[in-house]
């Protein structure tokens, strides 16, 4: 059985996840609603799975909410051109290329400045898996980003 209070540490990279492909109109009730599906289901989970659980609703409310749009995704929230410190589009475009996944531990780890152990723990995966996770990302990034450069 989940407590509710162990959804709170998964608020942010959620509401975040939703945020940048449908906005914040709908951000928050999509939010919620993978919230409520975890709660539903929570006597078939073990207490350490839920934030591997929750990223499966979070995938699915995706695909469903990317269906209802007809297939078009909102990508929000990107960097002010003026802060020197915010990634470029070419590389935030990368990103969310990225597997579910691997896309993921890039955002927990890089632009909320989660530690290993905490994007672990909020996942309900080892530390090792994180980290394979963070190199097959990284890899995945300078290739695309390597291959756009050589375009231009």
């Amino acid at each position: 059985m989940v407590d509710p209070a162990q959804l709170e540490p998964h608020t942010a990279w959620v509401l975040g996840w939703f945020r940048r492909r449908f906005g914040a109109d709908r951000a928050e009730d999509l939010t919620q609603e993978a919230f409520v599906a975890v709660l539903r289901n929570s006597h078939r989970l073990e207490r350490d799975r839920v934030g591997a659980y929750l990223l499966g609703v979070v995938r699915t409310l995706s695909k469903v909410e990317c269906r209802r749009r007809g297939g078009m995704v909102q990508f929000a929230e990107e960097p002010v051109a003026d802060d020197p410190a915010a990634p470029g589009e070419n590389v935030l475009a990368a990103v969310r290329e990225l597997p579910p996944e691997l896309e993921q531990v890039v955002t927990l780890h890089y632009a909320e400045q989660r530690s290993y152990d905490e994007v672990a723990a909020l996942l309900g995966v080892p530390r090792a898996t994180v980290q394979s996770r963070l190199r097959r990302a990284l890899e995945r990034l300078r290739r695309t980003l390597g291959k756009k450069e050589n375009v231009s």
